[in-house]
C-alpha cells in the first residue's frame, strides 16, 4: 500500500490523490492499466529526463572523437565520452558509454547520441514507470540501449529527491544490450 500519491489521467489530466495505483480515473470515465495512471512525480522525471536527453543532442561533434581517442587504450569497462550536460531548468549529469560503443568508433557514437536524444518510442514495455529512464534504438542496424539513472549530486547514493533538478545528477549509460 503506498501513502497517498497523486497520480495523473493521461485522458483527461485529472490530478488525484490515492492510496494505491488507480485502474479508473474519478474524474472521467477511463480505465486502464497504471500507464494510464502515472504518478505527477514520474511525468515530472519523464520531463527532465527527456529535457537531459536532448540536450545531450547538441554537443559538440568533435568532443566525442577526441575524448574516444584518448579513452580507449584504457582498460576500463566505460568511458565517459562527452562532457557533463547541463540542461534547462538545472537539468545536470553525465553521459557515459561503454567499451563497446566507444569501439564502434566516433561517427557511430555521433549518430547513437543523436538517436538516443530524439527517442521518443516509450511503451508499456519499456517505459512502464513513465519517466523515459530507459529505451531502444537503431543506429546502423544495431540494436542500443539508453538508462538513466537518478542519483545525489555526489553520485555516490540514488537521489533522495529525483523531482528536484537542483539535487539530483542524472547519468545517461550508452550501451549494446549485450554490455548489460
Amino acid at each position: 500500500m503506498l501513502d497517498a500519491v497523486t497520480f495523473v489521467c493521461q485522458e483527461c489530466g485529472h490530478h488525484f490523490t490515492a492510496d494505491e495505483q488507480p485502474s479508473r480515473c474519478p474524474a472521467c470515465p477511463s480505465h486502464g492499466k497504471s500507464r494510464d495512471f502515472p504518478t505527477a512525480a514520474s511525468l515530472t522525471i519523464a520531463a527532465q529526463n527527456d529535457t537531459f536527453r536532448q540536450a545531450m543532442g547538441i554537443l559538440p561533434v568533435l568532443i566525442c572523437g577526441e575524448m574516444l581517442d584518448a579513452t580507449l587504450n584504457q582498460s576500463t569497462k566505460y568511458l565517459f565520452a562527452v562532457a557533463p550536460i547541463e540542461a534547462p531548468g538545472n537539468v545536470t549529469g553525465t553521459v557515459v558509454i561503454t567499451r563497446g560503443i566507444g569501439e564502434a568508433g566516433a561517427d557511430f557514437l555521433r549518430k547513437a547520441l543523436a538517436a538516443v536524444a530524439n527517442d521518443q518510442t516509450f511503451t508499456e514495455d519499456n517505459d512502464p514507470w513513465s519517466d523515459h529512464s530507459f529505451g531502444v534504438v537503431t543506429v546502423e542496424t544495431r540494436r542500443v540501449w539508453w538508462k538513466i539513472d537518478l542519483y545525489d549530486l555526489a553520485r555516490e547514493f540514488g537521489a533522495e529527491a529525483p523531482t528536484d533538478p537542483t539535487e539530483t545528477s542524472r547519468v545517461l549509460t550508452i550501451m549494446f544490450p549485450s554490455e548489460y
